[in-house]
């Protein structure tokens, strides 16, 4: 997740170019709409998606509850990345947005709970899954990923 000013998306794609490809037209239609766009590494063609932060509550605690993680490859650098529970939350939230269709989304969902299952902040879930509308799903992907 990141806080990019439109002033600043010129530049941010100017320094990404020496290693990613990217598409500053995308960029600036996905920080306008507070969306995402994505660089792709131009070595090894792993893409990083980059999601626009939001006006509300949860979005400003979800930048700053990101957690740091080194990118795969030598001498990769530290990043910071949203923590497992708000990915959960969101896309629960986008889930629900896309009429509870997107396989994508659910499945996603299902394997961070189960792979982080005993890890997770579940008081943290519960509050912001009621907060957020989704509550009912989270209950459901808790029961489908047992």
């Amino acid at each position: 997740m990141v806080d990019l000013p439109t002033s600043l998306i010129s530049s941010f794609a100017e320094r990404l170019r020496s290693r990613f490809y990217v598409d500053e037209e995308q960029m600036r239609h996905g920080v306008e709409r507070k969306t995402s766009f994505n660089a792709i590494d131009l070595t090894s063609g792993f893409k990083v998606d980059f999601f626009i932060k939001g006006e509300g509550e949860f979005d400003e605690l979800e930048l700053h509850r990101s957690v740091t993680a080194e990118l795969p490859r030598p001498g990769g650098r530290h990043v910071p990345i949203k923590s497992a529970e708000d990915i959960v939350l969101r896309k629960l939230q986008w889930f629900k947005e896309g009429g509870e269709v997107s396989d994508r989304q659910w499945n996603d969902v299902l394997g961070i709970l189960r792979v982080q299952r005993d890890r997770l902040d579940a008081a943290y879930l519960d509050t912001w899954a009621v907060d957020l509308g989704v509550e009912e799903l989270l209950a459901k992907a808790r029961k489908a990923s047992s």
